[in-house]
C-alpha cells in the first residue's frame, strides 16, 4: 500500500513538474501556436518562430523550414500539429 501511494505522489509530483516547465517562458518541443504566434495572425513568421527559440539549440531557421511544410514562410497550426507524424515517419 505504501508503495502505490508513493508511485502516486511521485506521478503527481512530475506532471505538477511538467505543466510547470510548460506554464514558462521558454520555448519548447509542443509549445502551444498561440505562444509562438505573437501578433496573433493565425500563422507564425520565421521572425516569430526566431524570437522564441531557446539559445543553444539546433538552428532554428532550419527546423522552421521542416515543419513549414507547404514552404509559404509561415507554420500554420496545422503544420505544427503534423511535425510529430512526419517525423516518425523518417525513422
Amino acid at each position: 500500500m505504501i508503495r502505490k501511494k508513493t508511485l502516486i505522489t511521485l506521478s503527481s509530483g512530475l506532471l505538477g513538474a511538467t505543466l510547470a516547465a510548460c506554464a514558462s517562458a521558454e520555448p519548447r518541443a509542443g509549445m502551444p501556436f498561440e505562444n509562438l504566434d505573437a501578433n496573433s495572425d493565425g500563422v507564425v513568421s520565421l521572425e516569430e518562430f526566431v524570437d522564441k527559440a531557446p539559445s543553444g539549440r539546433r538552428d532554428p531557421e532550419d527546423i522552421f523550414r521542416r515543419v513549414d511544410a507547404d514552404g509559404d514562410g509561415h507554420v500554420s497550426q496545422q503544420e505544427l500539429d503534423a511535425m510529430p507524424k512526419r517525423r516518425q515517419g523518417r525513422r
